[in-house]
């Protein structure tokens, strides 16, 4: 089983049709037709890298799953589906309080700053983690390469004293 490499930018075109793209909104509870507004979590979601600790596999069908070594749990779902649901769920409270308010007011117009200034926040953190994760992945890639190594150090070395003692 061959874990998969996730190397996608968050702002990069995702390499998904509307189809998809439509499929997975819905998996997070987004109405694409009616929430067009938050199909940018959808993106984010679907360009979010595996947090530490899990693995994405593939099954015989193609199938993603993920597997945490350390609770040796496994799901279908993407570890960080729920932070976006609740995420979603967020930006639909802000929405509704916003627009409860008359339009022209200055609360509303404070709300929607706030609102605004607290989704760049979370867009930074996220590109923050998805850096973090990708140092992650390569250092977990050099030891990988360091551990093959010293298997083929211990084979030659076994080979050697398997022939001298024949």
């Amino acid at each position: 089983m061959d874990s998969i490499q996730e190397d996608a930018v968050y702002g990069e075109e995702l390499d998904v049709d509307d189809e998809e793209l439509n499929e997975f909104a819905k998996h997070l509870g987004i109405d694409p037709i009616k929430e067009q507004g938050l199909m940018w979590i959808c993106r984010m979601a679907l360009d979010a890298p595996v947090p530490e600790g899990w693995s994405a596999f593939e099954d015989g069908d193609g199938h993603t799953y993920y597997f945490h070594a350390e609770t040796q749990s496994s799901s279908w779902d993407h570890p960080s589906d729920g932070y976006f649901r609740q995420l979603l769920s967020w930006c639909r409270q802000q929405q509704s309080m916003a627009t409860s308010l008359t339009s022209g007011s200055n609360e509303a117009i404070r709300m929607n700053r706030e609102l605004n200034a607290t989704i760049d926040k979370l867009k930074q953190k996220y590109e923050e983690l998805k850096l973090a994760a990708g140092k992650v992945g390569a250092e977990n890639d050099a030891l990988a390469e360091k551990a093959a190594w010293m298997e083929a150090k211990l084979k030659s070395a076994e080979e050697e004293h398997a022939a001298e003692i024949a």
